[in-house]
């Protein structure tokens, strides 16, 4: 091994090696030091939703899973009578727009609830989630609901903050902004 390290260049060839070793390493700690800067002044910018309910954001829209996971677990809850927690998933902007009470009382008479997801789309920092919901109730008749929720980060934790689903067309679910509430909205 020593007799290597000599031939060639010799400690002149070696110490060449080794510099650009220490830039390259270098090199890259400060990209990362400048990818940090510029993505910590981006993810600190509160989003729309930051603003309407005093949680920080984390930057980044939910992912696919997370959002999707979110609904599937608001639909389940609802599902098996669980209203306390299907609500407790809903943002602090959506909670605040209608109590627990009122929002256990739209299931009344639904048995079951299917979601089935349309496509998601990612803006800054929520994901827009495109549903099909079937609701079949107690006298055999079934509801098709059809629209999107809006899944963002608050807390730290996934939550539902809007709900805009429509019944052929007329619309039955208000946003954020509205002052209407509904069926699974």
């Amino acid at each position: 091994m020593k007799s290597e390290w000599r031939r060639g260049n010799g400690r002149k060839g070696c110490a060449m090696v080794a510099m650009r070793a220490t830039r390259r390493w270098w090199q890259g700690v400060a990209a990362l030091l400048v990818a940090t800067a510029v993505m910590g002044s981006w993810a600190a910018t509160p989003g729309p939703v930051a603003a309407q309910t005093g949680f920080a954001q984390t930057g980044f829209a939910p992912t696919y899973d997370q959002a999707v996971g979110q609904l599937r677990l608001y639909v389940r809850y609802i599902n098996e009578r669980d209203f306390t927690r299907a609500y407790n998933l809903r943002g602090s902007g959506l909670r605040s727009r209608i109590f627990l009470a009122p929002f256990a009382n739209q299931f009344t008479g639904v048995n079951q609830s299917e979601i089935n997801i349309l496509g998601t789309a990612p803006t800054g920092d929520e994901t827009v989630v495109y549903v099909k919901l079937v609701s079949i109730y107690a006298d055999g008749t079934s509801r098709v609901l059809q629209g999107e929720y809006v899944v963002g980060f608050e807390g730290g934790r996934p939550r539902i903050f809007d709900a805009r689903l429509r019944v052929n067309g007329a619309k039955i679910f208000g946003t954020l902004n509205g002052d209407d509430d509904g069926f699974m909205g």
